[in-house]
């Protein structure tokens, strides 16, 4: 069953390209911790493993030569000079393993997320310290989960190494000629090998996590058909405010082409229905071009433009319906109608010069 929303409408609809960029934003993101787990466990097991041996040759020279030093009188200034001396060599020791650790913290994070930086999620949030919201969360299905997980962690940290033990118990009489180097190496070698498998056994714990999480969160971006109505509004704008924007629009057209009717050459009309202006000057186009049309009220303003102005209104129905239909305003006339055009262009200028002729 689909999840509802407070309002009880079901949320059947993905999540739109907007929701899920709004809460990338404030840090809303399926991440799963299993995985920083696995990649900590790994990392730290690696490193031991390469360079677990050289780690414990520098604490045995360290303390050998802390051994040596309280031989001497130990004086106050002597006890602070070994204490920074050992401070100073426990974090050569150690550093380059925190930060192998703090950066695979990082590389797991951008595996899951990508790289993605908000505050929003450090902010305060007053509902946290609802009681009854805080009883709901103790019984969701989101904490059961991780009791779940809880349980398998414990039994996974607590089975592995016990298998592994009970196979080496044969070999721990053997200790026992060792020297204290080669019982720290054998020791060592075991515990690395208990947190490889615990790491190999977490991983699919890790993996089945991030499923879970992946899925929980896409649950809960999911939207109601009114939510994407409503955002799809919002994106889109006000309708009256765009019909506002259309309107004004309009009226920016419809005055530069009525300011354009009088820099024609002619005006073709239906006669009623439809009037278009064309301009043609033969050095600069091509071909005629349409300065400006309209229908009933915009073609009596058209043709009205154009008597007061004395541009020839030719009444000629199919060649106006054409251009009305097929030309937008601004556009050069298509090589099917420029011989229509021409011919009224022809009898436009022969009027013009018999007019000047005087005839």
């Amino acid at each position: 069953m689909a999840k509802e929303n407070p309002d009880g409408q079901e949320k059947t609809e993905d999540p739109t390209e907007k929701r899920i960029s709004k809460a990338r934003s404030e840090g809303q993101v399926s991440k799963s911790m299993e995985i920083n787990l696995v990649a900590g466990l790994l990392a730290a097991t690696c490193y031991f493993a390469v360079n677990g041996s050289a780690m414990i040759k520098d604490i045995r020279f360290m303390l050998e030569r802390l051994l040596s030093d309280l031989s001497m009188d130990l004086t106050q200034v002597a006890a602070v000079k070994i204490g920074r001396e050992v401070i100073n060599n426990i974090l050569v020791i150690i550093t380059p393993f925190i930060l192998i650790l703090v950066a695979v913290s990082i590389l797991a994070n951008v595996f899951q997320t990508g790289f993605l930086f908000t505050a929003t999620p450090l902010k305060p949030k007053f509902d946290k310290f609802n009681v009854i919201k805080g009883i709901k969360n103790k019984l969701s299905m989101k904490n059961f989960v991780n009791i779940i997980k809880a349980v398998v962690k414990i039994a996974v940290i607590g089975v592995v190494p016990f298998i592994i033990v009970k196979a080496e118990v044969v070999h721990l009489p053997l200790i026992m000629d060792m020297g204290v180097w080669s019982i720290m190496c054998y020791m060592g070698s075991i515990i690395i090998k208990i947190v490889f498998y615990i790491s190999m056994a977490l991983i699919i714990l890790a993996i089945l996590d991030f499923i879970y999480e992946k899925r929980k969160h896409k649950q809960q971006m999911m939207m109601t058909k009114q939510e994407v109505k409503d955002e799809h509004k919002q994106s889109e704008g006000d309708p009256k405010i765009k019909a506002r924007i259309r309107q004004l629009q309009f009226k920016m057209i419809l005055k530069r082409m009525m300011d354009d009717v009088p820099k024609a050459e002619v005006v073709v009309t239906n006669p009623v229905h439809v009037a278009v202006a064309l301009r043609y000057d033969r050095l600069s186009m091509d071909a005629p071009k349409v300065v400006a049309k309209g229908a009933r009220l915009i073609a009596k303003k058209i043709k009205e433009i154009a008597l007061q102005n004395n541009v020839p209104v030719v009444e000629n129905k199919p060649l106006a319906q054409s251009l009305f239909k097929t030309v937008e305003v601004g556009d050069l006339i298509p090589d099917a109608l420029y011989k229509a055009v021409a011919e009224i262009l022809a009898y436009v200028y022969s009027r013009k010069n018999k007019t000047a002729s005087g005839y």
